[in-house]
């Protein structure tokens, strides 16, 4: 995803049924981003602001649509931070294996994506993470797109060195909903997997833990997730 953007290509889709996990020789599994279909060249995006357009954008996905999916004349066009937004909605997925969007309908799905009152964070959906990590995806999550990380990276380095931080606090793990924990063989939307560009799992491990380019961003005792960047 990170190459996409700094080719000046916005995806606009990201979510988990566009990642699918593809078998690698020699053993193991790579998870891969699909459908550019609805991708966008940053020039061209734009040239459409500068022009006399429709305000409101449909949504291919409203459980992983950001505020300006909706609504660009109020909440900016789509951006490389609309990517970040969805990016970061699937990893609060993987963290407590519920959809961080609540809502059954695409007016529901719409007020919550845009509720300030109820960020989709992962503390705010039942896991435990330490404060630089909720942190960062609140900041990733936030409404205002002038308000997120405005290169993808670098949220993500951020978020390698907030992992690695010992988390000590109470209980043994994060759930979602009536007590779900995050497993070896859990699956996050469309997948077990998902991830930005190379890969990320979710999977049992000691939360605080960096593997070379992997990083622990659950943080929490019982249970990690892994992304590779």
């Amino acid at each position: 995803l990170t190459v996409c953007h700094a080719s000046g290509i916005v995806h606009r889709d990201v979510n988990p049924r566009n990642v699918f996990l593809e078998d690698v020789p020699g053993g193991g599994v790579r998870a891969k981003l699909i459908d550019f279909g609805f991708a966008k060249e940053v020039y061209r995006t734009e040239a459409l602001r500068l022009g006399t357009v429709d305000t409101t954008l449909f949504a291919r996905s409203p459980d992983y649509a950001a505020p300006e999916h909706y609504d660009r004349e109020r909440y900016g066009e789509l951006s490389e931070t609309t990517d970040t937004y969805t990016l970061a909605l699937m990893v609060v997925e993987m963290l407590t294996l519920e959809r961080p969007l609540r809502g059954v309908t695409d007016t529901d799905l719409w007020l919550a994506t845009k509720d300030e009152n109820d960020r989709p964070t992962p503390r705010n959906r039942g896991a435990q993470v330490n404060d630089r990590v909720e942190a960062l995806f609140a900041e990733a999550l936030a409404v205002d797109q002038l308000k997120r990380p405005q290169v993808l990276s670098e949220w993500w380095e951020r978020l390698v060195a907030a992992g690695s931080a010992p988390f000590a606090g109470v209980g043994a793990g994060a759930g979602a909903g009536a007590g779900a924990r995050a497993g070896a063989g859990a699956r996050a939307g469309a997948g077990a997997r998902a991830g930005a560009g190379t890969g990320a799992e979710v999977g049992a491990g000691a939360g605080g833990m960096v593997s070379g380019s992997r990083v622990a961003v659950g943080c929490w005792e019982g249970a990690a997730a892994t992304v590779e960047a």
